[in-house]
């Protein structure tokens, strides 16, 4: 107050201790809300109004008007946040498939004719038109969420979503909430409408569960109830919600090891693995690699024909098939990619990554026994003849001699001899070299040689 002694009477909203001694009459209308329409009858009833308006309006009415207006606008802000909150959380949980919740690979993008991938696709295409829980073993690297995913969209759920879940990426403290879903207030930050989990959206369709053997005992209990009674219950409720899932799993561990050492359930084991499936390690189907170099390749550069990939990979196709590719098919395409990359022309076998040199050394030895002397070098020239033959090229004597690095010449000779002995056909312009017997036989009678 500027001066308290021309107010005779004060009005207090039970604050009374604030009000100075030389008020004669206090009004204490204590904590309410009050509007000030009200305020102002009742100043006007108790006739100060006329002759303390200025003062009163100045001084308190004012400062109470600011005060309501401002906690009308908090009031409004926050309802319009609540409606925007409320839409995209029934957004998120109702929108099925979206964009994250689809399995974009087939069977057709299984890349290889070796006898054991073929193999293992017949039984994968067979497991499509089941709805019993898989479960896929398999090295890092070999293609299990491709496998899945194919798997997914030969089955009668195709249309329904297809949800990834690795267990190797997601902490223990997260788990149940990532894949059950919370209520409202469950946990410190959970949402204020609480949130579906990927068991919810994967509804009508297929779960991924890959790196299942890295998943903690804790939460293997929980899982062995989903996969029992087809039910779910969101962190912080006890009401069961009813799931239609496809289950998937997916491990590079030896589980039946992890069961005898105490880390993996035996009864949520042999619930997962109603329907095994395996797949071969890229080291036991090296006939591959050429197909697979070349669909890397032209991934890489679109422009590329099939004639320049087989020239790309020609000068180091005999160290990739000797390489015992311990990251499997990832590994391949990350040393296709790296060679994109830092060759300015077809690479060379120095041009490979350093853990290559004990492959580069095991060929070239090899090479250089085999060229020691005529008859040997007639074994070399029909492997080479036979390695190329394997990817569908023909190979001259030029390449010959450059592969086996020895004076084209010896090569010209050679090949006049196996002519003659009905091995192999001349064939004019660039037809190159042809054999007469299947690669594999010949390639097959070259490691019966070697060993």
């Amino acid at each position: 107050m500027d001066d308290p002694k021309v107010a005779k009477v004060a009005i207090t909203p039970g604050e009374s201790r604030f009000v100075p001694p030389a008020i004669e009459k206090i009004v204490d209308i204590k904590t309410r809300l009050i509007d000030i329409t009200s305020l102002g009858e009742m100043l006007s009833r108790m006739r100060i109004l006329d002759h303390y308006a200025d003062f009163l309006s100045a001084q308190y009415v004012r400062d109470i008007i600011q005060l309501i207006d401002k906690n009308q606008r908090y009031k409004n802000r926050a309802a319009q946040l609540e409606q925007e909150l409320s839409r995209v959380e029934s957004s998120r949980s109702h929108q099925s498939p979206d964009v994250n919740l689809q399995a974009v690979y087939h069977f057709d993008d299984v890349l290889g004719s070796a006898p054991s991938l073929l193999s293992a696709i017949r039984i994968a295409k067979r497991f499509a038109d089941s709805v019993s829980t898989v479960l896929i073993q398999a090295q890092s690297g070999t293609g299990k969420e491709l496998m899945a995913q194919s798997i997914h969209n030969a089955s009668g759920r195709a249309n329904g979503p297809f949800v990834a879940v690795n267990f190797a990426a997601i902490t223990e403290s997260l788990l149940d909430s990532e894949l059950f879903g919370y209520v409202e207030g469950a946990f410190t930050g959970a949402s204020r409408h609480g949130a579906s989990g990927l068991f919810e959206r994967a509804n009508h369709g297929t779960i991924f569960l890959d790196e299942i053997g890295d998943a903690p005992l804790s939460f293997q209990v929980k899982l062995l109830r989903v996969l029992q009674e087809r039910e779910i219950r969101r962190v912080g409720s006890a009401v069961p919600i009813h799931i239609d899932v496809r289950i998937i799993a997916a491990t590079n561990q030896d589980l039946k090891e992890l069961v005898r050492q105490g880390k993996f359930r035996e009864d949520l084991y042999y619930r997962l693995s109603v329907l095994p499936l395996t797949l071969p390690p890229l080291a036991e189907r090296k006939e591959d690699i050429p197909v697979l170099v070349s669909t890397f390749l032209q991934s890489f550069f679109l422009d590329m024909g099939v004639r320049e990939t087989r020239a790309w990979m020609e000068g180091i196709l005999p160290i990739l098939l000797q390489y015992s590719w311990p990251g499997n098919i990832r590994e391949l395409q990350n040393v296709v990619e790296y060679l994109a990359n830092v060759c300015d022309s077809n690479p060379r076998p120095e041009d490979l990554p350093p853990n290559f040199s004990a492959a580069i050394a095991s060929v070239r030895n090899r090479q250089g026994k085999q060229t020691a002397g005529g008859e040997t070098l007639k074994t070399a020239v029909l492997r080479e003849l036979a390695i190329a033959a394997r990817i569908g090229q023909h190979l001259g004597r030029r390449s010959l001699a450059r592969n086996l690095e020895v004076p084209e010449s010896q090569i010209r000779h050679v090949c006049q001899e196996l002519v003659t002995e009905g091995e192999i056909v001349l064939k004019p312009g660039r037809g190159g070299i042809q054999l007469k017997r299947s690669w594999s036989e010949i390639l097959a009678a070259d490691e019966d040689a070697l060993q």
